[in-house]
């Protein structure tokens, strides 16, 4: 009986000192495992929004590759009209000394009147 009796004690002992065990287990894990998650949480909530300021600054860095991408196409049609402009205006300029060289005025004027440049009088 005696040794029944000790045996009792000794379970509840046992038990009592792993409740205790436990329940300390769980504080410890409360006091410092309970902050480090609200903090993982807050840290992967702000991961979260850079995350969605990343995707946005993408999507607006994609809208200005389309419209450099645009405004460099108007710029070449641009400078190629200039170009042919230019070129026209050439051509007709020499056509026009070629006409007044050929006497078709019936005035002497120099190529250099037509460009006003400044001669060696001026």
């Amino acid at each position: 009986q005696k040794r029944k009796d000790s045996e009792k004690a000794f379970n509840d002992q046992e038990r009592t000192s792993r409740s205790e065990i436990e329940n300390e287990k769980e504080r410890i894990y409360a006091d410092t495992i309970g902050p480090l998650e609200a903090q993982a949480k807050a840290l992967e909530s702000q991961i979260d929004a850079k995350f969605a300021q990343l995707d946005s600054l993408y999507q607006t860095q994609e809208q200005y590759k389309s419209q450099l991408e645009s405004l460099q196409a108007r710029v070449q049609e641009l400078d190629r009209q200039a170009e042919f402009g230019l070129l026209s205006v050439i051509n007709d300029a020499i056509q026009n000394v070629d006409q007044i060289e050929a006497g078709g005025t019936g005035r002497a004027i120099g190529f250099d009147s037509l460009l006003d440049l400044p001669t060696d009088n001026d």
